[in-house]
């Protein structure tokens, strides 16, 4: 039995004829359905969770080990010379600074000053502050004995720093030193009326040393003088540690110059005391100069004046037989 075509069959079936029958295009002046916002379709699903997926990142770099710088020259040096008190001693920022930088440039020149026994090289830095000079090569020098990590550093005032502190430190106008060859001309007259006239020859060979003297004049017109024969100056240089190094063996002149003017330096009046400053630098004296004639003084000396009177190392009035020589 048939069913009859009532209203609500008929709309059935136009339902899924419209379903199942292929859809024709829209016309053109007519839009598609826009799918509404914010509703997540599968394919929109699939872009969301694309986007917002974790990335995989790079594994973090493993962070190594912190290895401190080891200090250069200049800061071991700075720090070395503030352990000293270097600012308490000198008496200005603008000096220290220089003196810093004076041992910073020697260092520069020679590194086995920095290569040497530290303690050394700072007791030295710290005598050369207390006698004002400057360890730059011309005021005074730092020098080396011996090598490796048990060579020692030793403070050497050069001629220019003894005259300067002379000079700052006496009612001195002028000081100097030469040394008289064989090729000059010459005279030392010694007695009541003492002189030292020397021409020394510019023109050819001057020969060999003869002697060396120093003359140091007062303001008030005191004039001191000083003189030293070349077996007085071999005498010094046998008793220091460095008679064969650089500074007796290829500055023979000046390390005698500096040699007498020490000496001269002790008999003359100063404001200061600098007996640190003509002892420092010289070597320990062994007992080998034991067995040298005791100088003789006609002036009332000190018990120290006596000990480095039998010592050897001032001189404070000629021997005799120094004085036939001349």
């Amino acid at each position: 039995m048939d069913t009859p075509d009532t209203p609500d069959t008929m709309d059935t079936i136009s339902l899924m004829s419209a379903l199942t029958e292929p859809q024709a295009p829209p016309p053109a002046h007519i839009k598609a359905p826009q799918e509404p916002a914010g509703v997540a379709t599968p394919k929109r699903q699939q872009i969301v969770m694309k986007a917002t997926a974790p990335k995989t990142l790079p594994p973090a770099p493993q962070p190594s080990i912190l290895r401190s710088a080891p200090p250069t020259s200049e800061e071991i040096i700075t720090a070395g010379l503030s352990s000293i008190g270097l600012s308490m001693i000198l008496p200005s920022q603008a000096i220290t600074d220089r003196f810093v930088r004076a041992v910073i440039t020697a260092v520069q020149k020679n590194p086995n000053i920095l290569h040497a026994d530290r303690t050394s090289l700072f007791l030295a830095c710290q005598q050369a502050a207390q006698d004002g000079l400057m360890p730059d090569g011309r005021d005074a020098a730092l020098v080396v004995f011996g090598s490796g990590p048990t060579a020692k550093v030793q403070y050497m005032p050069m001629v220019y720093g003894i005259i300067r502190r002379l000079l700052q430190c006496g009612d001195l106008a002028r000081v100097s030193a030469h040394v008289i060859y064989s090729g000059d001309q010459y005279e030392i007259t010694l007695g009541d009326i003492e002189s030292i006239v020397h021409r020394p020859n510019m023109l050819g060979d001057r020969g060999v040393p003869v002697c060396v003297y120093a003359i140091a004049w007062g303001k008030d017109g005191t004039i001191f003088r000083e003189t030293m024969s070349v077996r007085e100056v071999e005498r010094v240089r046998g008793i220091s540690r460095s008679k064969d190094g650089v500074t007796w063996t290829q500055w023979w002149d000046e390390m005698a110059e500096k040699s007498c003017i020490r000496r001269l330096a002790k008999r003359i009046p100063t404001t200061e005391d600098l007996s640190s400053l003509f002892d420092y630098g010289q070597d320990i004296v062994t007992e080998a100069v034991a067995d040298q004639p005791s100088m003789i003084s006609t002036s009332a000396q000190t018990p120290m004046e006596n000990l480095r009177a039998k010592m050897g190392i001032t001189n404070g009035v000629h021997e005799k037989e120094d004085q036939g020589g001349r």
